[in-house]
């Protein structure tokens, strides 16, 4: 196969061949096999936009609940001591006999998204200012 160089016209060199040409004449077959995998990626997120996005996970009503018997929890004011129950990763109003009981005896157990490292209190405001900025933000706990 004979081959010619030209000037594509946006500026790039390209390779032509004569006998046939290929999806992107003007790219080098690295660069075409890049152009191959990118498009490929972007179809396949394309297509998984098409799929039916997944509900959100709920407690298993026949799961076992596991109590965690006398910690320290925090109700949004301060810690008291009290049960948690959990069935499959949730948490759940405590029935009267658990499948499972942990004891957590004097341990606080604390909520996700707890600012376990802040300032906040280091300077002016009140501890009532702190608390609903860390509630709206997310952070149960600092």
């Amino acid at each position: 196969m004979k081959k010619g160089i030209e000037m594509h016209p946006v500026g790039q060199t390209r390779i032509e061949e004569r006998a046939g040409a290929s999806s992107w004449p003007w790219a080098s077959p690295v660069r075409q096999r890049e152009l191959r995998v990118r498009r490929g990626r972007l179809l396949a997120a394309l297509l998984s936009l098409a799929l039916p996005a997944p509900g959100p996970v709920m407690a298993d009503d026949d799961a076992a609940v596991t109590r965690y018997a006398g910690g320290w929890v925090f109700d949004g004011e301060r810690f008291q001591v009290r049960d948690l129950c959990v069935r499959a990763n949730e948490l759940v109003a405590c029935p009267s006999t658990a499948d499972a009981e942990i004891r957590v005896d004097g341990a606080y157990i604390t909520p996700p998204f707890g600012d376990a490292h802040t300032h906040h209190f280091d300077g002016p405001g009140t501890l009532a200012w702190h608390t609903s900025m860390a509630f709206e933000s997310g952070a149960f706990y600092a």
